[in-house]
């Protein structure tokens, strides 16, 4: 569940909508500490997702509080049958 910020104005309802699946960019800054290590430094700017039609992210944008059913099961179901069968040794 998403509710937008009341500052931009009031809430214009509730939709049940997928979730909004644009990737972050981040930018990193390479640099060498004293010790002549590298090491990369977080830039603070985030560019946003970009915002796809009737999403949660669209939605939030418009003022409307947005529920998103998720789950998350990364299991590789057919993988997982063919492994079973497998022979383990130990």
């Amino acid at each position: 569940m998403n509710i937008p910020a009341l500052e931009r104005g009031p809430v214009r309802g509730v939709r049940v909508v997928p979730q909004n699946v644009s990737p972050y960019v981040e930018h990193f800054d390479r640099r060498t500490d004293p010790r002549g290590r590298v090491y990369f430094w977080a830039l603070p700017e985030l560019h946003g997702p970009e915002l796809h039609p009737d999403t949660d992210a669209t939605l939030l944008d418009e003022r409307f509080i947005t529920v998103t059913p998720l789950q998350f099961d990364l299991t590789h179901r057919r993988a997982l049958a063919e492994m079973n069968d497998w022979r383990w040794d130990l």
